[in-house]
């Protein structure tokens, strides 16, 4: 009876004892192999795992389905350790676990070199990127036209500020540059301090709609002394400023003994313009012709190597640079064009920290001043305006553009221009618009309305067409883009008797007309009529 009640306790000693000697194996002999101790970081690796029983084949590199190679790279791995077989995780369930040694010793030859663990992100190629990229060239012998409308020809120059050999890298200097042939002026500030506190302006950027009939004058900056600071140098203003150069320089610029004590710098060059008229194509192209002009002038632009070739016109781009409107307009619809064709980093005043100071701050010549204004003269065909046309379309990739066999016929919409307009009418437009597109699409020829569509639409249409046709309007603008040797056709009224567009037809080397054989019927600033008939024979005429 003792003997039998003795077997359970028995039978469970032996059984803790078992269970004491399977834990100690398993600590001491199976686990060092199974978890290795990393030497660098001092614990167990689960990277070995399975590792007790040499494997005669080795786990399969790792390629998850449907990976795009050239968007994923892998970090590289560390070294494997010579004493046990390199291993990798596995991605995906779906992949298999093992492969010949053969096989991977072939995956191993094709690999390519590991690269880091960041996704690659393709960069969007620069409009007309072909070739090398050097200084653009200048006329060598320029005539007094060709001095006019390039920016070799800012020959007067003056200093405003200019420091005394100071080391002092903060010492400032103010220079100016004026063109006689166009009357345009352009100032150069180096090392200068900004304070938006000390200017009056709108805010600029809110929607029309939000700002309806807010005047005019609360668009424009009023500065106060030291909205502009220079250091290190005698400060003398100038009487000989134009438009708003004159309101900056002479009563915002402020001269100080002492240096700049500056928030922050800004250290790429940074072009400052009050923009007159911003919803106008007309005008803003003019902005956008002395922005080319003075980016040129600084050094700010580079041309494409293969097109300075005799007889070719060269495509320039520009070099880094920021923009800053000191103007407070409302949102326009071709504002994105500033950043589109000359920088990303296009800011209004308002956006700029009081203390910010730039290393190079160049104040563009107004609008009203541009070469390509309405100035009497007598010049023909211009190299540096074909240059600016070809410079805005190759920003858009559309230098290349070829000319198809067909007419645009520009047509007027009324639109939300500004705040002072509401847009609800639209003068000098056709009044049977829908037969003239009639005859248009019977000659798979093009209509446009650049109210109803983008600007770089605009310009494919326009660069791709024989003739350019429409009633006066800033949209006639569009001559400066076409191929050269092509005709713009404007129906001029009499209300409008201004010399415009033929003047800048004639400076792109585009033909011009204001007296098609057609009747244009109607009165004053209205409605006009066309005759379609005969609109079909001219446009059959235009296209021989």
């Amino acid at each position: 009876k003792n003997q039998t009640a003795m077997a359970p306790r028995k039978l469970r000693i032996l059984l803790g004892v078992a269970t004491v000697v399977i834990i100690i194996v398993h600590v001491f002999f199976i686990m060092p192999r199974l978890y290795p101790v990393d030497p660098v970081n001092n614990a167990r690796s689960s990277s070995n795992r399975g590792s007790l029983v040499p494997r005669q084949t080795t786990p399969a590199r790792p390629v998850a389905p449907n990976i795009n190679k050239e968007q994923i790279t892998r970090a590289p791995s560390p070294p494997p350790s010579p004493d046990s077989p390199k291993e990798e995780k596995i991605s995906s369930p779906n992949i298999p676990k093992e492969r010949k040694d053969h096989e991977r010793a072939q995956e191993a030859k094709e690999a390519p070199h590991p690269k880091p663990l960041t996704p690659v992100k393709k960069k969007k190629k620069a409009p007309s990127s072909e070739g090398n990229w050097v200084d653009p060239k200048v006329p060598e012998h320029p005539d007094d036209c060709s001095k006019k409308f390039h920016w070799v020809g800012y020959t007067e120059k003056w200093n405003l500020c200019a420091s005394s050999g100071s080391s002092n890298q903060t010492a400032s200097s103010v220079s100016c540059a004026r063109n006689p042939g166009s009357r345009s002026t352009l100032c150069d500030a180096r090392n200068v301090q900004i304070n938006p506190k000390l200017m009056t302006v709108s805010p600029g950027g809110e929607t029309i709609q939000a700002v309806m009939g807010r005047a005019e004058e609360a668009e424009f900056p009023v500065y106060q002394k030291g909205a502009f600071r220079v250091s290190g140098c005698p400060w003398a203003p100038s009487g000989e400023l134009p438009h708003y150069l004159s309101n900056v320089i002479n009563t915002g610029f402020e001269g100080v003994s002492k240096a700049l004590k500056c928030s922050s710098w800004e250290e790429e060059p940074t072009l400052f313009i009050t923009r007159y008229e911003y919803a106008n194509l007309y005008h803003t192209t003019t902005d956008w012709y002395n922005t080319w002009a003075t980016l040129g002038w600084a050094g700010l632009l580079e041309a494409r190597e293969d097109t300075q070739a005799d007889g070719r016109t060269q495509i320039t781009r520009p070099r880094a640079h920021g923009v800053v409107w000191l103007d407070g307009h409302a949102q326009g619809s071709i504002d994105d064009v500033w950043t589109t064709v000359f920088s990303s980093n296009v800011r209004r005043v308002a956006e700029i920290a009081p203390g910010t100071c730039f290393r190079r701050a160049l104040f563009i010549p107004a609008g009203y001043s541009a070469p390509i204004y309405d100035w009497p003269d007598q010049c023909g065909a211009q190299a540096a305006v074909r240059e600016f046309g070809e410079f805005m379309l190759a920003q858009y990739g559309l230098a290349d553009t070829p000319l198809l066999p067909q007419v645009t016929f520009l047509f007027r919409e009324p639109y939300l221009a500004h705040p002072r307009n509401p847009g609800t009418a639209a003068s000098r437009h056709i009044q049977n618009r829908a037969a003239v597109e009639e005859v248009l699409t019977k000659l798979k020829s093009a209509s446009l309305n650049p109210v109803n569509v983008s600007f770089v639409e605009q310009l494919r249409t326009v660069r791709s067409s024989k003739a350019l046709l429409g009633v006066h309007g800033a949209g006639l603008t569009h001559v400066l883009f076409m191929h050269p040797d092509t005709q713009l056709v404007e129906f001029q009224p009499p209300s409008h008797p201004l010399g415009h567009f033929e003047k800048l037809s004639r400076w792109a080397g585009v033909r011009y007309t204001n007296r098609p054989p057609l009747s244009l019927e109607g009165a004053g600033n209205e409605e006009y009529v066309l005759d379609p008939s005969a609109l079909e024979a001219y446009i059959v005429s235009l296209l021989k």
